[in-house]
């Protein structure tokens, strides 16, 4: 083995040689809580769980799963690690990244939202059911009776519609 060939250890604990194949140091940029690695083109987002929970970063993950592979990993009580590689070559991986920041931020409002309008929904949803209770078949026959109807006003056609439509415009088939 050569001076610039050095063993190290991968996350696997198997030995493996270093020609450079690893990520170096310089290909890696950190912004906020952004860490980019432009050469092997991922992106990781340290995620905190006690500003994010996990429940808004999965949603913001399910997201990006039709553009990007997505990784979570991490400790849920200290820090969630999302890794986000495109599918897709040539995209500017710091915007996905951006995007991802932008996403949390989304679900975090509206379960936020969600939340605080929780006791109105499930009050107009009591309402909603409590009037639409279906009544028993005696019931609604007793109050058919109670109601004054007579036999034939059924027959009566007091806005004078009733008219068979040979009456009203004759027969114009032989016009």
């Amino acid at each position: 083995m050569s001076e610039d060939e050095v063993k190290t250890k991968d996350s696997f604990g198997i030995n493996q040689k270093d020609n450079n194949l690893l990520t170096s140091k310089e290909d890696k940029k950190i912004v906020g809580n952004l860490e980019i690695h432009q050469n092997d083109k991922y992106i990781v987002v340290s995620v905190n769980p006690k500003i994010y929970p996990l429940s808004v970063i999965y949603s913001a993950a399910y997201v990006f799963l039709e553009k990007a592979y997505v990784i979570l990993d991490g400790n849920p009580d200290e820090e969630i690690l999302v890794e986000l590689r495109y599918m897709e070559e040539n995209k500017d991986i710091e915007k996905l990244g951006r995007d991802f920041n932008n996403e949390l931020i989304n679900y975090a409002v509206f379960q936020y939202n969600s939340e605080q309008s929780k006791t109105v929904k499930e009050e107009i949803i009591k309402k909603a059911l409590s009037t639409n209770i279906v009544q028993s078949p005696e019931i609604l026959n007793q109050e058919c009776e109670e109601e004054d109807y007579k036999e034939e006003d059924y027959k009566e056609d007091s806005l004078g519609i009733a008219v068979p439509w040979d009456e009203k415009y004759g027969d114009k088939k032989n016009d």
